[in-house]
């Protein structure tokens, strides 16, 4: 049965990235943040900042969900989130006027990875924070991509290179993509959803830059 108060509004899923720090072993985290350390991130978040961005998206014609998986490292952990993201798809995509999707990190390779699966007027659009392609080719046509990413995050660019050497990178083509390069700007200062220092969206934050596009 339809919720026709629903089908008014539309629903933002937020899909996190990795874990940064998911060691409770000290050596292991030490590891960890030394090769953090590596690509400028030296004091990287860990709080659940995908629950932080969700707040941020909320309004009286929009529900915000964001999603749970476990948010390991491994290549099985992501394919589980993005199996997960589906049925949290396939569950709401009659409930809803339309559904976007604010992908962050590894997080917004899954939500392009629905996309190929969605691409049938369910997903109206997916917005992309400092994103970790494994493809920088569009395969689908009617979703708009919105893809907030920086030249200088160093480990979006390396992290989509170790994960598809061959299509891997954070610029996408593509008639149905907006890029949007913020110069200066680290991985983690996505994340924690920092202040734009210069440029054209100076003073902004991510999620003002996200609102805007939604």
């Amino acid at each position: 049965m339809l919720d026709k108060q629903n089908m008014k509004k539309e629903l933002i899923i937020t899909i996190p990235g990795s874990k940064y720090i998911f060691s409770n072993k000290k050596a292991l985290e030490r590891v960890i943040l030394f090769l953090y350390g590596l690509v400028n991130i030296f004091k990287p978040a860990s709080y659940n900042y995908a629950k932080t961005f969700s707040k941020e998206f909320k309004s009286k014609d929009r529900d915000v969900k964001w999603l749970h998986w476990n948010r390991g490292f491994t290549l099985i952990s992501e394919w589980l989130g993005e199996k997960h993201l589906e049925k949290e798809i396939e569950k709401n995509r009659h409930k809803y006027r339309k559904i976007n999707l604010v992908g962050i990190s590894i997080g917004g390779d899954m939500a392009l990875k629905a996309g190929k699966k969605f691409d049938d007027g369910t997903i109206d659009r997916i917005i992309l924070i400092c994103s970790t392609n494994t493809f920088t080719k569009l395969p689908f046509k009617t979703i708009k991509v919105i893809n907030i990413y920086s030249p200088y995050d160093l480990f979006a660019k390396i992290f989509s290179k170790v994960l598809a050497p061959l299509h891997g990178g954070t610029f996408i083509k593509g008639k149905n993509v907006v890029n949007i390069s913020i110069r200066h700007f680290s991985h983690n200062e996505f994340c924690t959803n920092e202040k734009i220092k210069s440029g054209k969206y100076k003073g902004k934050r991510i999620s003002d830059l996200v609102k805007k596009f939604l």
